[in-house]
């Protein structure tokens, strides 16, 4: 059993849609680094660790799916790949991005431009 995780950039733009001079969020800007991450210095690129309170912040919980590899989680929750679930219709949510995150017998997995990265969730 495996649990997605969505990245919660997509919940701030929302909320900042209707804000007249929005600032980028938390989530917003791990999502920007992530999206532009190779062309980052070291010192500027996003952390591979995060506190559970942390990651709370920047992710919200999607679904809990039956995959070992982050590559079929990543095909079956993404419109137009041709493997999605009911499960992925009827979350009614966004398909998986840069950014979010899949564990897999309690590893963490970031999706990334290319690939995955394991990432550490501990304790504060």
């Amino acid at each position: 059993m495996a649990t997605i995780y969505y990245l919660n950039w997509d919940e701030e733009w929302r909320q900042e849609e209707n804000e007249e001079n929005p600032e980028l969020g938390p989530a917003r800007k791990l999502f920007h680094k992530l999206n532009v991450e190779s062309v980052l210095e070291e010192h500027e690129k996003p952390s591979n660790s995060y506190t559970k309170d942390e990651f709370n912040q920047l992710y919200r919980e999607i679904a809990d799916i039956d995959v070992d590899d982050p590559e079929d989680a990543w095909a079956q929750w993404n419109a137009g790949s041709g493997h999605e679930t009911p499960e992925f219709y009827d979350a009614e949510e966004r398909s998986m991005s840069v950014g979010d995150v899949i564990m897999i017998n309690d590893v963490y997995y970031q999706a990334k431009a290319i690939g995955w990265d394991e990432i550490e969730v501990t304790e504060p």
